[in-house]
């Protein structure tokens, strides 16, 4: 079952379901598919950083196995994949917490906030570290929007790569700034 975001086509790229046998065949299956789209490209440059239909097929199945996992209630999943800032990141699930990631390999980035199922209902967004607090949620929108207002400056579509990647695309892109300036 694919996901369709609110007012947009459907998402490009193949389906892949790496069905229920948890977080370990789903997460080795999508490394698999990351490295099998980077090393198609190897002559690109810039290829393991690339956020076009490679970073967009590995995402959308990131979403899809986390929708299919049954880890995280469901109305927060479709909450934070309704949001255009959050369905171009990579979510993962850990303990019935929703994370986002501005990278597709693991480890993925801790930089966002997360949202975890609040005792008696409702939602608890902490993070981006475990030790940091943001505060309650009575609602999946509510939790969601805490996140989304917590965001890294210039966080953009997930990059295909781990976070030593990411690191490296944000300071080459930071000098070309400065170069520009």
């Amino acid at each position: 079952m694919k996901f369709e975001r609110p007012g947009s086509r459907p998402p490009r790229g193949m389906f892949v379901s790496f069905g229920s046998t948890g977080l370990s065949s789903w997460s080795l299956g999508l490394h698999h598919l990351a490295g099998n789209l980077t090393c198609a490209n190897a002559g690109v440059q810039n290829a393991a950083l690339d956020t076009s239909a490679q970073g967009e097929t590995i995402v959308e199945a990131g979403w899809q196995a986390v929708r299919a996992g049954g880890r995280v209630r469901a109305e927060l999943i479709e909450a934070a994949y309704a949001e255009p800032r959050l369905w171009q990141l990579f979510p993962w699930t850990g303990m019935a917490e929703l994370h986002f990631s501005r990278c597709t390999g693991h480890p993925w980035t801790w930089d966002i906030p997360y949202v975890q199922p609040a005792l008696g209902g409702g939602y608890w967004v902490a993070g981006p570290l475990r030790d940091e607090a943001v505060g309650p949620a009575a609602t999946a929108a509510h939790a969601i929007a805490m996140v989304v207002e917590r965001l890294p400056p210039h966080c953009g579509p997930a990059l295909v790569g781990g976070p030593k990647e990411n690191a490296a695309h944000e300071a080459a892109a930071r000098a070309q700034t400065a170069a520009d300036s």
